[in-house]
């Protein structure tokens, strides 16, 4: 579908923030991030710039989907440590593309977050003011 899409253009670019769902579910950090890099590439294929975004930590305590929906939280601390690396993984992996880094998740930017990894209203508002920065700032 991205290969069809990107073949519709024409872009501007592409903003990518993917792999946390990977995470949620169990892969690896190195695993999500060749999926995202295969994304990476797609674009780069098309001729479309990517503005990356960090993948933000989460806590994963809570998570139903890590849970299983109940009160096993035996991988909650290895996926949320997954979820740390894939973001600086992430970052590092972007050198030399426009990338904004991952979003706080704090009590300073509790507003920004409806749970560990979904954006609030505000939190979309306050990635889009960043990607569109990050957007400008490369020229694109």
């Amino acid at each position: 579908m991205l290969a069809r899409e990107l073949r519709a253009g024409p872009w501007r670019c592409a903003v990518i923030l993917a792999g946390s769902n990977d995470v949620v579910f169990g892969a690896a950090p190195d695993v999500a991030l060749g999926r995202i890099r295969a994304l990476w590439r797609m674009c780069d294929a098309a001729g479309v710039p990517v503005v990356v975004v960090a993948n933000p930590p989460a806590d994963l305590t809570h998570h139903g989907w890590v849970t299983k929906g109940g009160t096993d939280f035996s991988c909650a601390a290895a996926r949320t440590a997954a979820m740390a690396a894939l973001g600086a993984t992430v970052e590092q992996a972007a050198a030399g593309r426009p990338t904004v880094a991952a979003m706080p998740q704090d009590d300073a930017h509790a507003a920004h977050w409806d749970d560990c990894l979904h954006f609030s209203p505000a939190g979309s508002d306050a990635l889009g003011d960043r990607v569109f920065a990050a957007i400008a700032a490369a020229g694109l």
